[in-house]
C-alpha cells in the first residue's frame, strides 16, 4: 500500500499507484452536509497544473523582506487589488453612470447647479415622498434591518460570506452568496486563485494547442440551419447581445442547487480579451466594449474585420445583415496570401517563440502592427470551416470535436478567449482559452447562446436568418499582414510543431443512450459517483492497473474561486473494481462495496466544493518551499505524480433554457479537452436529460504503448504472486491508448454497475461482470481455481 502521511485538516494520504485521497472524519469541523448536483470543473487544468515549472534562477535564499516568497505574496496581493478597482470603476461606468460618461457630467452638472440656484426639479415630488414613507429604521436599531443594510448590497468580501447578495452577475460584481448555508473556515481563495492562474496558466511554456483549450460543441446530431452564414450570423449577433446583457447586469446568475448564486468574477473577461504571450510569462489583455465593437473572421487562411454594430446610433447589427457580411467572406475568392495563411500556427507554438515573434509584428511599422491590434481587440474570433466528414477511423463526430479542439494546427487563434468555429454543414463548436475561466462560465454563456439562436431568434423557411439585408451596409474589411523576415521565418517551424500536436491528438464523443440521471437517481446514487466508479472499472479493464485519476471541482462559491481536485482512485473504488473482475463474488457483495465507494467519493466532493480540499492546499505549500528554496521531498513526490485519467463534469443544462422531454436533439452535448498525460486519457462527461450521458474521450496517438498489444493473465484472485507487474489479482491488461477501445469499456462499465440495482438498464457487451476473468483462466495454461457459483444470467 505505502506510507500513510498526514497532512494538514486531518486528511490521510495513502502513497500508492492507487492514488491518494481522504476525507474528514464524520461531523468533522467544516462539514457540508447539504448535497449539491455534483463537482462540475474546468476541462484542461489538469495537465496545466502538471506541467508547470517554477524557474527562479541561481542564488540563496534570504531573511530580508525581499525574498521571493513575500514578493510573490505581495504581487498576488497588488493583482487583486488592482481587480478591486476595476470592478469599482465598471461599477461606477456602468452602474452610477449608464448613459456614458459626458451625460453623468451633464447631470453632475444639472444637480450641482439646481443646489447652487436652490431650486427644485422634482417640484417638490422629492419630499411628498419622503414624507409619506414609514419611518423604518435604516440605521440597523433591529437585527433584520441590521442584515439588510449590511448584506444586501455589500461589495464582495474577501473570505465567504454566506448571507450577501448584491445584484446579478457583470463584469462588475462577482456574486457571493445569498441565503442562508453552511458556514465553513474562511479560505484564502483569491491569493490561491492568483497564484492557480499565474502560475499554473499564465507562466506555463507549453503550447496552447491541445494542452490548455478546451472546446464545447452544439448539439449531436440536429443544425437548426444548413447554411453556414446564417448559423454564424445568428451565434454572432447572440454573442454580442450576451455581451451586452452581461455589461448592464441582466445575466441570471448560475446557482448552487437553484438558491445559492456562484461567484461571477471570471465572467469579466470572457469578451474582448486576449492572451498575450511573454518570454517568461503571458499577461491577459482586455478592453473595454465600448473599444471593441467588431470580431475578427478567418476563412481559408484569409483575416477580415467585421463590424458588428453600424448605423447612426451604432446599435448591434441584425442577424440577417450579419449573415449577409459573412456570406461575402464565403464568396470572396480571393486566394491567402503566403505569409498569412499559416500565421495563426504561432498561436499554437511554444510561448517563447510566439513572444519573439509577436515582439517583431510590434516592433515593426503600423502596416505590421495595424492587423494585430485589430485581433487582439477583437470581441472574440470567427472561423468559418469547411465540414469535417467521417474518416477511416473515426465517425463524423469525433472528426467534428477533433477539428473543434486541433483544427489543423494553424486554423484558430487561440490566443482569443473564445473561437466561435462554424461548420459548413451548419453545426459549430466553441475553443476556449483556459487561463481566464474554467469550463462552467463559457458553458454558461454558450447554452444560453445556443437557446436564443435557436428558439428565440429562430431561421426562416429558406435557412436564412430572420429579416431583410441592408445592401446600404459595406463589405468586411480584409486584414493585410506585412510581416517583417523573421516572423515569416518563425511560422513553418510553428506550423510543424502545431501540425504534429493536432495530428497526435485522438477525440471520440460516446453518446451513452441506455440511461442517464433519472436512472441514478432511482438507484440513490450521486450521478457523479456512479460515473466516476464506472470509469475507474473501465480504465482498469482497458489498462490492466489502477492510475491517479485527477476530478475537477468548481469552488466559485468562494470569492474569486476557481477549482479543487477530487482524487476518485481511493482505496475503497480499487477495491470495487476487483469485486467486479472476481467471479466468486455476488451481485449483492460487489453492490455493498460500490455503496461504499460512492459514498467516500461523495464525501471528498463535499470536502472539495466547501474549500476543505488539499490539492490547493499542497500546490501552495510547493510554490512557498520553491521561493524560499526549503526543498521537501513529499511536496517534490506529489508534484511528480502523474494524471493518467483526466475526468470533468461538464455545467448541468439550465432547465430554463433547454426541455429535454420536448426537444430531446436540441440540447448542448458538452465538450472536452486533451490528455493530462501522453499516455493517459481525458474524459469529460455530462448528462443530458434524463436517460442520456455522452462522454468526451481524449487521448495520444504517440503513446509509447501504441504499437503494442498484449494481454498478460494473473493466476486466480488471493493467488497473484509478489513479482506481478501489475500489483493487482484478476486480469491484467497492457494495450495502446485507443479513445474509441475505452469508450467502448466505459459503456461496458456503466451498464455492468448498473445491473448490479436490478433496475432493468440492460447488459453490456460483456458476458457479466468476472466473466473476462475466468474467460482468462480458460487460457493455453489453465490455472487451479476455486469452483465460483455462477449468477444468474441477466
Amino acid at each position: 500500500m505505502g506510507v500513510v502521511v498526514k497532512v494538514p485538516g486531518g486528511w490521510d494520504v495513502p502513497g500508492s499507484e492507487e492514488g491518494w485521497a481522504g476525507e474528514r472524519g464524520a461531523g468533522g469541523e467544516g462539514q457540508c452536509v447539504v448535497p449539491f448536483p455534483g463537482p462540475q470543473g474546468t476541462m484542461a487544468e489538469a495537465r496545466q497544473a502538471a506541467t508547470f515549472r517554477l524557474d527562479l534562477g541561481q542564488g540563496t535564499p534570504g531573511r530580508r523582506w525581499w525574498n521571493p516568497a513575500l514578493k510573490e505574496v505581495g504581487s498576488a496581493g497588488l493583482r487583486s487589488w488592482r481587480r478591486s478597482l476595476a470592478q469599482c470603476k465598471d461599477d461606477i461606468l456602468s452602474g452610477a453612470c449608464p448613459a456614458g460618461l459626458a451625460s453623468g457630467l451633464f447631470l453632475f452638472a444639472a444637480i450641482q447647479g439646481s443646489r447652487f440656484m436652490q431650486l427644485d426639479p422634482s417640484l417638490g415630488l422629492v419630499d411628498w415622498i419622503k414624507a409619506s414613507l414609514p419611518d423604518w429604521p435604516w440605521s440597523g436599531s433591529s437585527p433584520a434591518a441590521a442584515r439588510h443594510s449590511t448584506h444586501t448590497n455589500a461589495p464582495c468580501p474577501t473570505y465567504p460570506c454566506p448571507l450577501q447578495w448584491a445584484q446579478w452577475p457583470s463584469p462588475a460584481c462577482p456574486n457571493v452568496a445569498r441565503g442562508a448555508w453552511p458556514q465553513s473556515d474562511p479560505a484564502p481563495l483569491p491569493q490561491v486563485s492568483d497564484w492557480w492562474g499565474e502560475y499554473v496558466y499564465l507562466r506555463s511554456r507549453s503550447p496552447l494547442l491541445g494542452n490548455s483549450n478546451f472546446y464545447i460543441l452544439d448539439f449531436l446530431s440536429v443544425a437548426p440551419t444548413p447554411l453556414q452564414a446564417a448559423r454564424a450570423g445568428n451565434a454572432v449577433y447572440a454573442m454580442m447581445r450576451f455581451r451586452e446583457q452581461l455589461g448592464r447586469g441582466e445575466i441570471e446568475p448560475a446557482t448552487l442547487l437553484g438558491m445559492r448564486p456562484l461567484c461571477s468574477a471570471q465572467y469579466r473577461q470572457m469578451f474582448n480579451t486576449t492572451r498575450i504571450p511573454g518570454v517568461s510569462g503571458d499577461r491577459l489583455y482586455h478592453v473595454r466594449d465600448g473599444c471593441s465593437r467588431h470580431v475578427v473572421v478567418l476563412h481559408r487562411g484569409r483575416f477580415f474585420r467585421l463590424g458588428t454594430h453600424g448605423g447612426l446610433g451604432g446599435h448591434l447589427l441584425s442577424p440577417r445583415v450579419l449573415e449577409q457580411q459573412l456570406q461575402y467572406i464565403l464568396d470572396d475568392s480571393a486566394p491567402a496570401q503566403p505569409t498569412e495563411e499559416h500565421l495563426a500556427a504561432l498561436t499554437a507554438a511554444p510561448r517563447a517563440l510566439w513572444a519573439q515573434a509577436r515582439a517583431s509584428l510590434q516592433a515593426g511599422d503600423r502596416s505590421s502592427k495595424a492587423p494585430l491590434e485589430v485581433v487582439e481587440g477583437a470581441a472574440f474570433f470567427v472561423c468559418l470551416e469547411e465540414t469535417p466528414g467521417p474518416s477511416r477511423t473515426s465517425p463524423e463526430l469525433d472528426e467534428r470535436a477533433q477539428s473543434v479542439l486541433v483544427g489543423t494546427g494553424h486554423s484558430r487563434w487561440l490566443d482569443k478567449s473564445l473561437n466561435l468555429v462554424v461548420f459548413a454543414s451548419g453545426h459549430m463548436g466553441l475553443n476556449v482559452e483556459h487561463s481566464w475561466a474554467d469550463t462552467p462560465v463559457p458553458s454558461h454563456m454558450w447554452e444560453a447562446i445556443l437557446a436564443a439562436e435557436c428558439f428565440e431568434l429562430g431561421y426562416a423557411a429558406d435557412g436564412h436568418c430572420r429579416g431583410t439585408p441592408n445592401p446600404t451596409v459595406g463589405p468586411p474589411e480584409r486584414l493585410l499582414w506585412m510581416l517583417p523576415e523573421e516572423v515569416a521565418a518563425s511560422i513553418p517551424l510553428a506550423l510543424r510543431e502545431a501540425q504534429a500536436l493536432a495530428r497526435d491528438t485522438d477525440c471520440h464523443i460516446l453518446p451513452f443512450t441506455h440511461f442517464g440521471r433519472g436512472f441514478t437517481r432511482r438507484c440513490r446514487i450521486p450521478g457523479s459517483s456512479f460515473v466516476q466508479l464506472a470509469l475507474q472499472l473501465a480504465r482498469f479493464r482497458d489498462q490492466g492497473s489502477f492510475c491517479l485519476t485527477y476530478e475537477a471541482c468548481v469552488t466559485r462559491s468562494f470569492h474569486e474561486g476557481r477549482t479543487e481536485t477530487v482524487r476518485p482512485c481511493t482505496v475503497e473504488a480499487c477495491a470495487f473494481v476487483r469485486a467486479m473482475e472476481d467471479p466468486r463474488l455476488t451481485d449483492a457483495q460487489r453492490l455493498a462495496l460500490f455503496q461504499v465507494a460512492a459514498e467516500k467519493h461523495w464525501a471528498l466532493c463535499r470536502a472539495a466544493l466547501t474549500g476543505e480540499g488539499v490539492d490547493r492546499h499542497l500546490f501552495c505549500l510547493y510554490l512557498v518551499s520553491q521561493l524560499l528554496r526549503l526543498p521537501s521531498p513529499f511536496l517534490t513526490q506529489v508534484r511528480a505524480e502523474r494524471w493518467k485519467l483526466s475526468t470533468s463534469q461538464s455545467a448541468t443544462h439550465q432547465p430554463q433554457l433547454f426541455d429535454p422531454a420536448s426537444h430531446p436533439d436540441y440540447v448542448c452535448c458538452g465538450g472536452g479537452f486533451g490528455p493530462a498525460d501522453d499516455d493517459g486519457y481525458g474524459v469529460s462527461y455530462v448528462f443530458m436529460g434524463e436517460s442520456m450521458v455522452t462522454f468526451h474521450i481524449s487521448c495520444r496517438v504517440s503513446s509509447p504503448d501504441t504499437e503494442s498489444y498484449t494481454r498478460a493473465f494473473c493466476p486466480p484472485p488471493l493467488e497473484c504472486p509478489q513479482t506481478c507487474p501489475f500489483g493487482s489479482p484478476g486480469l491484467c491488461v497492457l494495450s495502446s491508448q485507443d479513445s474509441r477501445r475505452f469508450g467502448q469499456h466505459i459503456q461496458d462499465a456503466m451498464l455492468d454497475v448498473a445491473t448490479l440495482f436490478g433496475l432493468g438498464a440492460g447488459p453490456s457487451t460483456r458476458a457479466r461482470p468476472g466473466e473476462a476473468a475466468r474467460e482468462a483462466s480458460r487460457g493455453p495454461e489453465p490455472q487451479q481455481a476455486p469452483s465460483a457459483p455462477r449468477d444468474l444470467e441477466y
